[in-house]
């Protein structure tokens, strides 16, 4: 026969590591809620942040090239040097690698959205 008294309190304290048990693992369930919710905020800021940079990029090269096709023109007419043609010329291939760098960064991006949200399909994989 035994007692419940008598065993050494093992039922209080097998209550009481139960119970701290529970609240930990309620506090983990909240730290990861948590956590999740960081990190789709941070890709949703990540992503805008590269839609704004190539907007800028894709505006700058537009710049470029208009500068570029005017600097051409006042080349071939003779009113311009070759240094400022090949300036020009310059401006232009860099605006257009910028903007090649922004358009995979804007892709990258929205692919880190969507997997943050848990959307991302393999057929959005390019």
């Amino acid at each position: 026969m035994r007692i419940p008294i008598f065993s050494g309190m093992q039922n209080n304290t097998q209550y009481v590591r139960s119970r701290v048990t529970y609240d930990n693992a309620k506090l983990d369930l909240e730290n990861a809620e948590i956590q999740v919710k960081a990190d789709v905020l941070n890709a949703y800021q990540n992503y805008q942040d590269a839609a704004t940079n190539y907007k800028a990029t894709s505006a700058q090269e537009d710049a470029a090239e208009l500068s570029f096709n005017l600097e051409s023109e006042r080349y071939t007419l003779g009113v311009s040097d070759l240094v400022a043609y090949t300036q020009a010329n310059q401006r232009y291939i860099q605006a257009k690698g910028d903007l090649a760098q922004a358009t995979y960064t804007l892709l990258f991006q929205d692919i880190l959205l969507q997997y943050s949200t848990g959307t991302l399909k393999l057929e959005d994989i390019p």
